[in-house]
């Protein structure tokens, strides 16, 4: 018998947001997308957001803010939005594991230099706004008791995202690296980033036994990677040159 699941998801018009709700749909769970204009996760009391979550088996964060807000508005979104959240889910009757999408801006431009890159135990060194906020709301999370991880990403590109990063990485001589298979054209294959990120954070829904995830699993802030997980990747990876 199939179990039916039902996730909330925070920020789910966005991006990212929208591929993990199409994935979520996909593995079986009925998804609530919440945006700001259906509820208002800063403007609305905790308690209604509590009875929003009630019964729920996921909650995913997608929400966030970094361009063309002030400092008080990314406050709010980064910190403020996954405090009220943590509230929340504490009220529930059953609280429901909480899956939050960090950065790796989280550790700090200045730690990308070397050939490691940055993975889970690199200590974060968050040199702007932004990425000290998502530390932040990380951290609040960490010291939470209930079940959750944070998902820092690198930056994250896909069918409707390709053109503007790839060729803005080409201008300033940076390679750009995504997954393909033999004989098979590197365009045909970049749509896959965008999933296997959000496989990710649905894989990460069935555990949530790791405070905190890097993905990839070895990144820099700023960059544009290769993010299928090692065990979906098959043949080799080949630089995207148109």
């Amino acid at each position: 018998m199939v179990v039916a699941r039902t996730a909330v998801l925070i920020g789910g018009s966005g991006y990212v947001g929208g591929g993990i709700g199409r994935t979520l749909t996909a593995r079986g769970y009925t998804v609530v997308s919440v945006g700001r204009a259906e509820f208002d996760v800063l403007a609305r009391p905790v308690a209604e957001l509590t009875e929003l979550l009630g019964g729920v088996d996921l909650v995913v964060n997608a929400a966030g803010a970094l361009w063309q807000v002030t400092d008080q508005e990314m406050v709010a979104a980064n910190i403020v939005l996954v405090q009220r959240l943590l509230s929340a889910i504490d009220a529930m009757a059953r609280p429901a594991p909480l899956i939050q999408l960090g950065s790796a801006y989280e550790y700090g431009v200045a730690q990308a230099g070397g050939s490691r890159g940055v993975d889970e135990p690199t200590p974060p060194r968050p040199e702007s706004a932004y990425g000290r906020t998502k530390l932040a709301a990380t951290e609040c999370l960490t010291r939470w008791p209930g079940r959750g991880v944070v998902l820092r990403c690198s930056t994250v590109v896909g069918a409707e995202r390709r053109a503007p990063v790839c060729s803005g990485r080409w201008r300033i001589g940076s390679p750009i690296w995504l997954p393909t298979r033999p004989h098979r054209p590197c365009w045909n294959c970049r749509r896959c980033e965008a999933r296997s990120t959000c496989s990710t954070c649905v894989i990460s829904a069935r555990r949530c036994s790791r405070p905190i995830a890097c993905w990839p699993p070895s990144t820099r802030p700023g960059s544009t990677s290769s993010i299928s997980p090692p065990a979906a990747r098959s043949g080799s990876s080949a630089p995207c040159t148109g």
